[in-house]
């Protein structure tokens, strides 16, 4: 009987099953089974004390936050830079407060607080909320005198005596007689009733009593174009728009002999310049100022939106491009001598001896050291505001700030590559601002016109 042989032939798919089903059954009998489960790290901690973008006066200040969970320990940090390298405090605690023990020193501060669980996880840092303080002795920095709603949106305003020049928005230009800031009035407003929007103004500053009665000012507006309008008359037929530029942003000028060179700056594709403009200047000339001089007109990389002069050289505030600097010791031939990019959009920017300030949006200030031809620039410092820095200005040791959503602040410059905001003091939103040792004059989008005293400056 013979016998036979059969073959069973499986395809691959059936083997590789095969063998799944039985390592499956293998691996399902065993004694020992491990499980494995993801563990989710603890909730963030929200933050109580102190506020965001508030001023304390303590030195030992007591960090408060709400309890998270089932968290069993907490880990608070506090810090002068907001990645919290060499942190101040650096602290773990079972509570829900903490008072520092170390003193903290006038400055800006950052904090943090991140918890762990019963399982020993601890949160993660990137999901901490972040929080800013800042620390003065003395918070009466700034006194609030008087709030005057303007007849548009003040974008700036530039003080000459007793009267304050607000470039007005849509009303063109505002003038308030200050002789008694805690009750300023409007004597004058001057709208040409043109398509334009009031950005910047200019007076000629009061050097002697004769140029203190000049009436006219300078007015960057928009798309009309420099106003020089005549405050003495509103009615005169002097109130005259000159110049090529249109999207005007700001206006400066520098008196010399018997010339007003006017500087202005403009955004806008294909309007992106820097213009200079030379204008005849005779105080006791009735007839205004003699027809302007178009001199040279110089193309910006981004939107020009702040200009300022120091007599030997034009500090143009170039958005995304940062800082230009234009040498015009020979003012019929401006040249470009530094460029330097800046971090955020720059808007705004004042000099003070070999130190620049720009005001940089969502950026902050930023602080820039300068050698004396200016050929040599270099970031000193940047401060973080919080909010959205749209001017500045600086007297004595203090750089002034319009801060958008954040208000009014001062920076302490005293050491520039050491500057730090030193008090504040809160708005809806300052667009521009003028200051001097005794006063602060804040445009505000929804406040219109704000004196304060200046006490830190005194």
């Amino acid at each position: 009987m013979s016998s036979k042989i059969k073959f069973h032939v499986f395809s691959n798919m059936s083997v590789i099953l095969l063998v799944l089903c039985v390592i499956f059954l293998i691996s399902g009998c065993g004694k020992d089974k491990k499980i494995i489960q993801y563990v989710y790290p603890p909730s963030p901690v929200l933050l109580v004390y102190p506020l965001a973008d508030s001023m304390i006066t303590s030195s030992n200040p007591t960090f408060i936050w709400h309890k998270s969970g089932d968290a069993v320990h907490y880990h608070l940090q506090v810090g002068k830079t907001s990645d919290f390298v060499n942190p101040s405090i650096d602290t773990q605690t079972m509570d829900t407060t903490h008072t520092a023990v170390t003193s903290l020193i006038d400055d800006t501060y950052y904090w943090r607080v991140r918890c762990q669980d019963q399982n020993g996880v601890w949160g993660d840092w990137s999901d901490a909320e972040i929080r800013i303080f800042y620390k003065s002795d003395y918070i009466d920095y700034f006194s609030i005198l008087s709030q005057t709603m303007t007849n548009g949106v003040p974008n700036d305003v530039y003080v000459r005596g007793d009267t304050a020049y607000v470039a007005d928005g849509e009303a063109d230009l505002s003038l308030y007689n200050i002789t008694n800031p805690a009750a300023p009035q409007m004597v004058l407003n001057i709208d040409t009733g043109a398509d334009d929007f009031a950005k910047g103004v200019f007076v000629v500053p009061a050097t002697t009593p004769a140029i203190d009665t000049f009436p006219f000012a300078y007015v960057a507006d928009m798309d009309g174009r420099i106003q020089s309008l005549n405050t003495r008359d509103a009615g005169s037929l002097l109130n005259i728009p000159f110049g090529t530029d249109q999207n005007l942003e700001d206006i400066t000028a520098i008196l010399k002999m018997d010339t007003v060179w006017i500087f202005a700056a403009s955004s806008g594709f294909n309007r992106r310049k820097l213009s200079f403009y030379k204008v005849f200047y005779d105080p006791e000339y009735g007839g205004g100022p003699n027809p302007f001089t178009y001199q040279y007109q110089m193309d910006m990389p981004a939107d020009a939106f702040g200009v300022c002069t120091d007599t030997q050289f034009v500090y143009v505030a170039c958005g995304s491009a940062g800082l230009k600097i234009v040498n015009i010791m020979d003012i019929y031939n401006p040249i470009l001598v530094t460029t330097l990019p800046l971090g955020g959009i720059a808007l705004s920017v004042d000099v003070r001896d070999s130190v620049a300030y720009v005001a940089c949006d969502r950026a902050g200030l930023y602080v820039v050291g300068m050698s004396p031809d200016r050929h040599d620039v270099h970031i000193l410092h940047q401060v973080n505001t919080i909010g959205r820095t749209k001017d500045v200005q600086v007297v004595g040791n203090y750089a002034f700030i319009a801060d958008a959503d954040g208000g009014l602040k001062a920076v302490d410059v005293t050491i520039p590559a050491a500057a730090h905001v030193a008090a504040t003091y809160p708005t809806p939103y300052a667009y521009g601002l003028w200051a001097d040792p005794n006063h602060i004059y804040i445009c505000d989008r929804d406040m219109g016109l704000l004196i304060f005293a200046n006490n830190i400056s005194n």
